[in-house]
């Protein structure tokens, strides 16, 4: 399948439009990152509810832009976003995380982790488009968010949610995001 080719005035807009969303992303890095010695990051010293807010009206920020360039997908990509939501997928799957490895004693309310969790599978009939490793770091993210919040039943929402998108690969995303979190919750029951 032969893409069809993007103006690079459209590419130079995506980007910019994305740059005040990276600026603040950044912000939140210097607030919340810790350095781990020799090991790629992003590690957090900690998660509450201000990240959390902060997450959510960034990814929600985020898809609005990158909804305003549904017609050049698959020939645009994420990526041509300057890393905004590779950025952010890390962050998010490092926040998720943090809350779940460490048992953060946080509470984060309900309506924030599932809006997330919303957002994150419907920015991935973006992610997808393209495939690569940003459906990876969409994966993580809302895996990461599922173990750390999950429940069935936001599960089930989140899978109405992908299966009224009407793609197939978007199904799959999300077939795989699940299967990715039922290892995960096994193996830490096993422990």
């Amino acid at each position: 399948m032969q893409r069809k080719s993007i103006p690079d005035e459209t590419r130079s807009e995506f980007e910019r439009e994305c740059s005040g969303l990276r600026a603040r992303l950044k912000q939140l890095e210097a607030i919340y990152e810790k350095k781990v010695d020799d090991l790629p990051g992003p590690f957090l010293s900690h998660v509450d509810v201000e990240l959390y807010r902060d997450l959510l009206m960034l990814a929600r920020e985020g898809l609005t832009i990158v909804k305003a360039y549904r017609a050049y997908f698959p020939a645009l990509s994420l990526y041509a976003d300057g890393m905004f939501w590779f950025g952010l997928f890390q962050f998010i799957n490092a926040a998720g995380g943090r809350f779940w490895d460490d048992g953060d004693q946080v509470k984060i309310p309900e309506d924030i982790t599932r809006e997330l969790a919303l957002v994150l599978v419907e920015i991935s009939w973006f992610s997808t488009a393209t495939g690569g490793d940003i459906v990876q770091r969409n994966l993580e993210a809302l895996g990461s968010t599922l173990l750390a919040f999950g429940d069935g039943k936001l599960e089930e929402q989140l899978r109405r949610k992908a299966r009224a998108m009407r793609l197939k690969r978007v199904n799959q995303f999300m077939d795989q995001t699940l299967r990715v979190v039922a290892r995960h919750r096994k193996a830490r029951g096993s422990r």
